[in-house]
């Protein structure tokens, strides 16, 4: 039996990180920085693999400012969710290149 957990965020360009970084790095003016951008919704659903080859949905949830009131909310019921579970394998869309930088980040800050 192998237990995952998936997961992915959806992130927004900040002009005030931005200018925040520009202040600190100011040879950098591009648009693509990681540190710019925010997170506003995550989603994550757990999935059992059986060894008889049975597939179970299990937990499903999602967090957005909207729904949850800001960033840091968002990202604490993503990390909830995988806290949770940790013996399952987290995997994201985008893990590595994207999501898993810009979530160091926001658990950096709050």
């Amino acid at each position: 039996m192998i237990k995952f957990t998936f997961y992915d965020i959806e992130t927004a360009w900040d002009d005030d990180l931005h200018a925040a970084y520009c202040s600190i790095e100011r040879r950098v003016k591009a648009r693509v920085r990681m540190a710019s951008r925010r997170v506003f919704a995550a989603a994550a659903f757990d999935v059992t693999l059986h060894s008889d080859g049975a597939i179970c949905f299990e937990r499903m949830a999602s967090w957005t400012e909207y729904t949850h009131g800001d960033e840091q909310a968002t990202v604490r019921g993503l990390f909830d969710h995988l806290r949770a579970v940790p013996d399952n394998i987290a995997t994201a869309f985008g893990s590595v290149a994207m999501d898993l930088p810009i979530l160091t980040l926001a658990a950096m800050e709050h």
